[in-house]
């Protein structure tokens, strides 16, 4: 990701269409992570996250399960 402008960014298998999420960019592990929001199968506490786990440059959508999880909301 450029510091100078948004530019697209490569991504294998993406994330579960929806909408009014929370987004935050992590940069100390240069990933991003998506919590929540409401799609097809209503409001979720899921959280995903985009990042390149094999530092290989190919980014990848992956569920992230965490102990405690923030209630599900939009």
């Amino acid at each position: 990701m450029s510091k100078a402008r948004w530019e697209a960014s490569p991504s294998a298998g993406p994330a579960p269409a929806r909408h009014s999420y929370g987004l935050a960019y992590d940069r100390a592990r240069d990933a991003i992570v998506l919590f929540g929001g409401a799609g097809a199968a209503g409001v979720s506490q899921e959280t995903w996250e985009l990042s390149d786990p094999d530092h290989d440059g190919t980014k990848t959508w992956g569920r992230v399960t965490l102990p405690q999880s923030p209630s599900a909301r939009k």
